[in-house]
């Protein structure tokens, strides 16, 4: 438990670190700190994944989720930064379309790689790395003026981080049902409502930093004088995200089953790998994307 405390908290402080350099760098510079975390992030849960459909008898190609990583940032940076092109990802998800079509060719040309190294490299380019897209494109909301950025950021982050404490918290002091037991065992009912009241809270905290303009400065509504907009929307993103948090982490439970796997690596004592502790927040980062996504309209 110690160890886990301490991993837990060492995550928690590169996490507020990414967070003051995105909101205190000026200009909207501080932002590609956060590309860089998640390009991180992008890599090592690619090569868990790889590691783990190793031991189940795929050798997926690893130079392949390297170049998936790197070109489609490029191509995101260039469309992104330099051409101001607000649809930036989707010019990612061309090039993971592009590399899907690479490994097919290279798999079925090359005397020395399995057929098993296509389904391998394919499914890591669609999961983990294909969601984290998703949360790179957070970045790239608004603009350096109205730091909607920031505030879809400390969502991610604040959402992600409140649901999975208040399910662990209430699950382990309440106990009671469990959810999905043939996935995930230790997971309970009661968890996942005190899930939802944590990502609630945490849509509500987003919202007052908005109201009293810290940290984040735009409300979400685009309209004058709705306040009630406004506090539906970051209570939508709250408990919805909570939802997707939860979602995310039994998708991760599931694959572990199947692998017979405990976790993706031992990279974090006492929390598994990079996927086991983000296996939630990526898909949260996928439901805020398309929500900010959605307003903008």
């Amino acid at each position: 438990m110690k160890i886990r405390a301490l991993t837990g908290t060492i995550i928690l402080l590169a996490y507020i670190a990414v967070i003051s350099l995105v909101v205190f760098i000026p200009h909207g510079i501080g932002r590609y700190f956060f590309d860089a975390f998640v390009i991180l992030l992008m890599l090592a849960a690619g090569f868990e994944m790889a590691n783990a459909l190793t031991k189940n008898n795929m050798r997926p190609l690893y130079v392949f989720i390297v170049l998936n990583v790197f070109v489609g940032y490029t191509l995101f940076f260039v469309f992104d930064f330099v051409l101001e092109f607000h649809g930036a990802v989707n010019i990612f998800f061309a090039s993971v379309f592009l590399n899907v079509l690479a490994v097919i060719i290279y798999t079925t040309l090359s005397k020395k790689s399995e057929k098993s190294s296509i389904v391998g490299t394919i499914f890591i380019l669609l999961y983990p790395q294909a969601p984290l897209i998703y949360m790179l494109g957070l970045s790239s909301i608004g603009h350096s003026e109205n730091r909607l950025y920031i505030t879809a950021i400390l969502l991610l982050f604040l959402v992600s981080t409140l649901s999975d404490t208040f399910a662990y918290l209430v699950g382990s002091t309440f106990k009671g049902p469990k959810l999905v037991p043939q996935i995930s065992p230790k997971k309970t009912v009661s968890g996942f409502f005190g899930g939802i009241l944590g990502g609630l809270i945490a849509g509500a905290l987003v919202m007052l930093f908005s109201e009293y303009s810290f940290l984040v400065t735009p409300a979400l509504s685009p309209l004058p004088d709705s306040r009630g907009f406004n506090i539906m929307h970051f209570l939508v993103l709250g408990g919805v995200g909570s939802l997707c948090v939860q979602l995310g982490d039994l998708i991760a439970s599931y694959i572990k089953r199947k692998f017979e796997i405990k976790d993706f690596s031992s990279l974090l004592p006492g929390h598994g790998g990079v996927i086991d502790r983000i296996d939630g927040m990526m898909i949260n980062g996928v439901f805020i994307y398309v929500y900010f996504m959605i307003l903008s309209f």
